[in-house]
């Protein structure tokens, strides 16, 4: 089954409308009810079904601030993948490198462990 028919799926639907729900059919950013709204996975797990995630892993986006939460999640993705090739340990990554990524690990919650374990293209 491919991702866009696992979005499709009864299980699916059921999850996102839980989430719509919690989150009061609410943009998390912006504060948008206007808008078409995206149910946003803040991280993948390699192997898990989309609606195979604790709560935490989820949030309501509109589809605009869902287009830079991605961005931002792929840039974060590969600056990490950037250092991590060119040899720098996670201890190096954690004292050196992520305290100018800051923005990014405080927003996704992110160490470079969790990059390496969840994304199975690093």
């Amino acid at each position: 089954m491919t991702y866009a028919e696992k979005l499709k799926s009864p299980e699916w639907q059921k999850k996102r409308l839980e989430i719509l729900q919690r989150d009061n059919f609410t943009c998390t950013m912006c504060g948008s009810k206007e808008k078409q709204l995206h149910v946003h996975h803040k991280v993948y797990i390699y192997d898990n079904e989309p609606w195979e995630y604790l709560e935490e892993f989820y949030t309501t986006l509109c589809y605009e601030c869902h287009d830079i939460e991605e961005k931002d999640k792929a840039l974060f993705h590969k600056l990490i993948k950037h250092f991590l090739l060119k040899g720098l340990t996670y201890k190096e990554l954690n004292e050196d490198i992520l305290p100018t990524l800051k923005k990014y690990r405080d927003k996704y919650n992110y160490t470079p462990q969790d990059i390496v374990k969840y994304n199975k293209y690093v």
